[in-house]
């Protein structure tokens, strides 16, 4: 099973671990993927652990430096968000995937559903399990070594 997230990432989690500590999540999740997180850049630091140990694959941050209403809400909460950039989200085990380079939509924020090289990296992702440095379309952005990466348009 893969677990897609756009908006609150607490809800996730803590749903997901409420069912695997109530034994009813029968199902191993394989990938979390993060995409436009309207979360604090540090309260997805501080749960980035348990994201780790609830997916069994990946766990993968989609970021867009043009997405108007994360930039709204970096404003109205005075902090960064987690898909919104710069800056960039880093952690250790969170695999982090700038798609700014990209030409989407007037809000930015449905980038998830819009652009077939996103759509393309997703299928890597999801289907083949392949890190972020043998996807086709990911480029690692400098300085080498690179910390986070460049999806190609």
């Amino acid at each position: 099973m893969q677990l897609v997230q756009r908006v609150a990432s607490g809800s996730l989690l803590g749903s997901s671990r409420r069912s695997r500590q109530a034994g009813t999540l029968k199902v191993p999740i394989g990938q979390i993927i993060l995409a436009a997180a309207d979360v604090t850049a540090e309260k997805l630091r501080q749960t980035a652990a348990a994201y780790t140990s609830l997916a069994a694959r990946r766990v993968t941050n989609y970021s867009y430096q043009a997405d108007k209403a994360l930039m709204l809400s970096r404003k109205l909460h005075d902090q960064p968000r987690a898909g919104f950039e710069p800056p960039v989200f880093i952690h250790t085990g969170v695999d982090s995937v700038s798609v700014s380079r990209l030409d989407l939509d007037l809000l930015g924020h449905g980038y998830i559903a819009a652009a077939a090289p996103l759509l393309y990296d997703l299928s890597q992702l999801v289907h083949e399990n392949k890190p972020p440095r043998n996807r086709t379309r990911l480029e690692p952005a400098p300085p080498e070594p690179s910390t986070y990466w460049l999806l190609a348009p």
